[in-house]
């Protein structure tokens, strides 16, 4: 249930060039220059456009609400975000300053747990990996192909999508928008960085490799660490020496291979997302984005068109070899939705609008029914033409549709959800492109691979781990079972090392029940809360108390009875039969704003604690009673931690537009103590205690993870192996000494603690011990001579959890209780350690 936080270089303006084109941007709504808005004055905008109608699905609602959501708390109080090379720095810096403190200890050790590949559950629809924003296949060998992620870097498959590599997790930022391979000299790439449909991370201008993405350096052009997003970039073909890079609102040319760039279109607001050369001249470049534009003299100049209606939001260009002096164009409304189709025959000169209806970008697959008013072309458009017949066009918005009369007829390829009848490519499409006979499609689910020009659809995504996490709950029965919400991918769950997509939508917080596998808790945006018995096959909604909340909005399970359950809303609302039924405890207590926060002391349930904006609320009898405190004024509240000894004693994780804070209290928050140290600056989002540790603490931060507790003088980084990503949310796994991370781009990461004991056999235990695998008892016959008189029982990850007294030299141990697992007992005399031997424990459980 934690906030990421989304880092610009200006104040707001260049990821604005992604809002300006929905209605709210505009007067009656913003009365303001766009470059000069804050945040609460588009948060303004916004609602007041929006006012009370429902939430409708594909009118840019939740992109808007998932832009809200990174941002609110990183805004705060002022509405205006610092520069995201502060961000980075303090990292850095905190991360040198460590160094001088640092203690002895076992380094991290991140392990991916996916999602690599999933299976689709009963309830599930829209399963995927997550979001591909351009596909690029090598020249001459089709089994080579990369892919570009928008907060999950590039990733290559050398065997035709049957397995992925990425070399590119210790770069700047992982946001990738566009590739492009040169055509004489495959090995050498160029990347266009940031995230040209969505924002969700910076750019750092353009990288490239020349050893086939082993390795990557600076590409020559380059804005610093911002959010002017490189959108396209364009090999010459005959000579590759002359290259172009399109930003939101710029094309940049290169004489010499990318080694040095000019500026050659400066364009207000057009945000250029597509540029192609007219199939077999080099003389002609076309380039779509609020407006058409065409050069005709090899890119050197660029015409702005003025017959294409001048009122849409993207434009998209689609050409082919079949007949070069064709050039389609698929145009959206102002409100998003399909403008038409508009075709050239004679290389843009002139253009016949081929059609206007179905609304192709919209849900509906029906195109019978014209009632579709669906439509985010700012987020996904896309356009491809056939190769081989230049009347046969393909488009993508939320499905795929072909016409075979150069537009004037739609018929419906694949659908969103997946429901036998079409076949499925991932909503959201971003990417359509032929190479050859292979047809690509980038989606929010990952790439799919078409081999017979669009009939039949093959999801090339398993291996791909590039999965924008919210959060996750580990399970308290099965170490090895997760449930975790995921950004356009759903609800998911990680059982026996398969991942299941059990429900649909955007996927947000989670709870598992301590002693039934079979039920657990999901939700999806704004309160949408889901109860399954049977392992994820069936859910119930169960917020039936009317109020909507937060987008994502906060569970919380009693840790002593898992039938009570907190929901943060509107009000603070608690059940007691696990959501059948609910009681507000606050009865309008925060006058219409939503929770963000909750957390429960493990070891007092009577106390609950929630937030909303800089405020924490604090009850000592289950919610009978509420007090409110401030703890830093203007500093958001992203993040509460509960100490699992002391129900008085916590922590909180805070953010704002001046900094970040690490604040303590050990009386229940009446009072405050700062602990920031070094952190101050580095983007928090979640923190956690390990209750195995002297107040150790976990923070999640933009870039990776500090660890520190009262032994240390500094914080200290903890991200060996862990790619700079994003962490949304921090868990541990106490019985085996494990945390789990969610990351916005990379997917579930695990790794020992910081604390870690390493623990193996050492050859030395003289006894006998039997049976080995046990599910009951384990026997242990010990030699008269050892004179033991000490058995340490240890889990796998080194934590100590029962010592017996050795009085016999037969020692009867009852297993039975344990999970699943290696164990290591060890005997002692007088502290001196004989032996340790492995006991493998099967629960019949």
């Amino acid at each position: 249930m934690k906030h990421y936080l989304v880092l610009f270089v200006i104040l707001i303006s260049l990821p604005l060039l992604k809002l300006n084109a929905q209605p709210w941007m505009k007067a009656p709504y913003l009365n303001i220059e766009k470059s000069e808005a804050t945040f609460s004055q588009i948060q303004q905008a916004f609602y007041e456009y929006w006012g009370d109608q429902p939430y409708e699905r594909g009118k840019g609602y939740k992109q808007f609400k998932r832009w809200e959501y990174r941002n609110e708390p990183h805004c705060f109080p002022d509405g205006k975000v610092q520069s995201a090379i502060r961000y980075l720095d303090a990292y850095e810096a905190a991360k040198a300053e460590s160094q001088q403190y640092k203690q002895t200890t076992v380094a991290a050790n991140w392990i991916p747990l996916g999602i690599s590949s999933w299976q689709l559950g009963y309830s599930g629809y829209n399963p995927g990996n997550g979001r591909v924003n351009f596909v690029a296949q090598h020249p001459t060998n089709p089994d080579i192909i990369y892919i570009a992620s928008p907060s999950g870097g590039i990733w290559k498959t050398e065997d035709g999508g049957n397995t992925w590599t990425t070399t590119y997790d210790n770069m700047t930022r992982l946001g990738t928008s566009c590739i492009a391979i040169h055509p004489l000299y495959p090995d050498t790439i160029f990347v266009g960085t940031g995230d040209k449909d969505s924002w969700d991370t910076q750019a750092f201008g353009i990288q490239k490799s020349t050893d086939g993405g082993l390795t990557w350096q600076n590409g020559g052009l380059n804005f610093g660490l911002n959010y002017n997003n490189i959108n396209k970039i364009l090999f010459n073909p005959l000579n590759p020496d002359v290259m172009f890079a399109s930003t939101p609102e710029r094309i940049y040319r290169s004489k010499n291979g990318g080694t040095n760039w000019s500026l050659v279109y400066n364009g207000n607001n057009n945000d250029i997302r597509c540029m192609f050369y007219k199939p077999n001249d080099t003389t002609t470049i076309y380039c779509g984005g609020a407006m058409f534009l065409k050069s005709t003299d090899g890119g050197l100049t660029f015409t702005e068109d003025t017959l294409l209606p001048h009122d849409t939001c993207r434009l998209e260009i689609g050409v082919s070899a079949a007949d070069n002096n064709f050039v389609y164009v698929l145009a959206s409304k102002d409100d998003n939705t399909f403008g038409g189709l508009y075709r050239s025959t004679n290389s843009g000169s002139t253009f016949t609008l081929m059609s206007t209806a179905p609304n192709i970008l919209g849900y509906s697959v029906d195109s019978s029914a014209y009632t579709d008013d669906a439509g985010q072309a700012w987020y996904d458009l896309a356009i491809a033409v056939s190769p081989l017949d230049a009347n046969t066009v393909f488009t993508g918005g939320i499905n795929i549709w072909k016409s075979t009369n150069g537009g004037s007829d739609w018929t419906p390829i694949t659908n969103w959800y997946v429901d036998g009848a079409y076949q499925y490519a991932h909503a959201d499409i971003h990417y359509l492109g032929f190479y050859g006979d292979r047809f690509y499609c980038g989606s929010d689910g990952g790439v799919f691979v078409s081999y017979d020009y669009g009939t039949t659809w093959t999801d090339l995504s398993a291996g791909l781990e590039i999965t924008q996490f919210y959060a996750f709950a580990n399970s308290k029965l099965d170490n090895q079972m997760i449930v975790a919400g995921a950004q356009d991918n759903g609800s998911n769950k990680l059982q026996n090392g398969t991942w299941t997509h059990v429900f649909g939508a955007d996927g947000f917080d989670a709870l598992t029940h301590p002693t039934d596998e079979y039920t657990f808790y999901c939700s999806y945006q704004s309160g949408g809360i889901l109860r399954t018995y049977d392992g994820g096959d069936n859910f119930d909604y169960i917020n039936t108390t009317g109020q909507e909340g937060s987008w994502l909005t906060p569970v919380a399970m009693n840790p002593v009875n898992p039938s009570v359950i907190w929901m943060g809303l509107e009000d603070m609302w608690v059940s007691m039969d696990e959501g059948d039924n609910w009681i507000n405890t606050t009865n309008g207590m925060l006058l219409g704003d939503r929770i963000d926060e909750i957390a429960i002391a493990p070891g007092n349930p009577l106390y609950v604690y929630f937030s909303n904006s800089d405020s924490l609320y604090i009850s000592k009898n289950h919610g009978a009673a509420w007090t409110a405190v401030q703890p830093v004024a203007g500093f958001y509240i992203v993040g509460i931690a509960v100490s699992d000894e002391d129900e008085e004693k916590l922590w909180l994780s805070l953010s704002a537009s001046g900094g970040d804070r690490v604040m303590v209290s050990y009386d229940a928050g009446a009072t405050w103590t700062s602990i920031t140290g070094t952190l101050s600056g580095v983007g928090l989002n979640c923190i956690v205690e390990d209750p195995n540790s002297p107040d150790g603490l976990y923070v999640g931060t933009e870039t990776g993870i500090f660890y520190r507790d009262t032994t240390m003088s500094a914080w200290e980084p903890f991200d060996s192996n862990l790619p700079k990503v994003i962490v949304n949310e921090l868990e541990i796994v106490p019985d085996v000494q494990r945390i789990r991370a969610a990351t916005y781009g990379r997917g579930i990461w695990e790794s020992h603690m910081y604390t870690w004991n390493a623990i193996e056999e050492d050859g030395k235990f003289d006894c006998s011990i039997y049976p080995n695998p046990a599910s009951k008892l384990v026997t242990i016959d010990i030699q008269n001579d050892t004179k033991a008189d000490l058995l340490r029982i240890f889990n796998a990850g080194g934590s100590l959890i029962r010592t017996l007294k050795i009085d016999s030299s037969l020692l009867t141990v009852d297993v039975s209780g344990l999970p699943t697992g290696n164990y290591y007992f060890r005997i002692e005399k007088s502290g001196e350690v004989l032996g340790t031997q492995k006991v493998t424990v099967i629960s019949e459980k």
